[in-house]
């Protein structure tokens, strides 16, 4: 009996470490600000600029997973891309340079 108790707790404790609670879209706009805006040392209208892209980004793909599935990773690319083509216009040629850089930074581990 003992081993069995140890056994689930021991499996409890992996899933519970394993598992990664999802941000909201503020915390992942405020990771946006640290990781994209400040290193690129956006002023506060462009930078509001680049989270208002990025919250648009993260709603479309929230709805693609609402079922609690993966989104398709194509689905996501395109949105991604349209994300990116805005952000494009806003930055400099070698802003942009450094944010292609920076972006890959904010997606989430797997």
């Amino acid at each position: 009996m003992k081993r069995i108790t140890i056994a689930f707790l021991s499996i409890l404790i992996a899933v519970t470490a394993f598992s990664q609670p999802k941000m909201s879209i503020n915390e992942r706009l405020k990771m946006i600000d640290q990781k994209i805006c400040k290193p690129l040392s956006l002023n506060n209208e462009r930078s509001e600029k680049v989270k208002s892209y990025f919250k648009e980004f993260f709603i479309e793909v929230d709805k693609l997973s609402a079922n609690g599935n993966r989104p398709e990773r194509k689905k996501v690319e395109i949105i991604a891309q349209n994300r990116d083509k805005k952000i494009q216009q806003l930055l400099t040629e070698e802003e942009y340079k450094k944010y292609l850089k920076l972006e890959p930074e904010t997606r989430p581990k797997e």
